[in-house]
């Protein structure tokens, strides 16, 4: 009985911890090719287009090609469709656990997509953070983006405990302004 109990919970953190990995992944590829990152929604990105994204934790300067970002639980940019993307820590209503949301902009409005969980129900993120350089850089300059995620299997019988995952991307999109055609 142990012997099967010990497998059912080694499962349960091998499926969350495999879970959590695909959405680092996603989030990954996405900000690669992406551009114009930052955690406010001031910073415009040409004569007739803000961002439509919320948040006010810190300024992005459009011409500030050195500024690091503070930590932040959330990011948004410019996708290589042109779209704005945001990836965030949500906390589920039902069930109190956290989990990573994508959301992103419907057509030029100011208007954006309900939040989509990336995670699964037997994952709780337990916290994300973003950080990195170059955010708010002209065209010349690319991105850097730090991802930190904590996670936790939601498996009846796992002991308390935070898997951590890093990874930095470097963003091959360019900057803050749009390029000139």
């Amino acid at each position: 009985m142990q012997a099967l109990r010990t497998q059912r919970q080694l499962e349960g953190v091998i499926s969350a911890n495999s879970n959590a990995s695909l959405a680092i992944e996603q989030m990954s590829r996405e900000i690669r090719t992406g551009r114009a990152f930052c955690d406010n929604d001031d910073i415009p990105l040409d004569s007739n287009q803000t961002n439509p994204f919320l948040g006010a934790s810190m300024i992005c300067d459009p011409y500030d090609s050195d500024e690091i970002a503070t930590s932040t639980t959330f990011i948004n940019f410019k996708n290589s469709s042109g779209t704005f993307v945001q990836y965030s820590h949500l906390i589920d209503s039902e069930t109190g656990y956290g989990y990573i949301a994508r959301e992103e902009q419907i057509g030029n409005t100011a208007a954006f997509t309900t939040p989509a969980r990336l995670t699964a129900k037997n994952v709780n993120v337990e916290y994300l953070f973003f950080t990195g350089s170059g955010w708010g850089a002209d065209a010349r300059h690319h991105a850097r983006v730090t991802i930190l995620v904590g996670i936790s299997a939601l498996e009846r019988g796992v002991e308390e405990g935070v898997t951590r995952f890093q990874t930095t991307v470097s963003s091959r999109g360019g900057g803050n302004i749009d390029p000139i055609p």
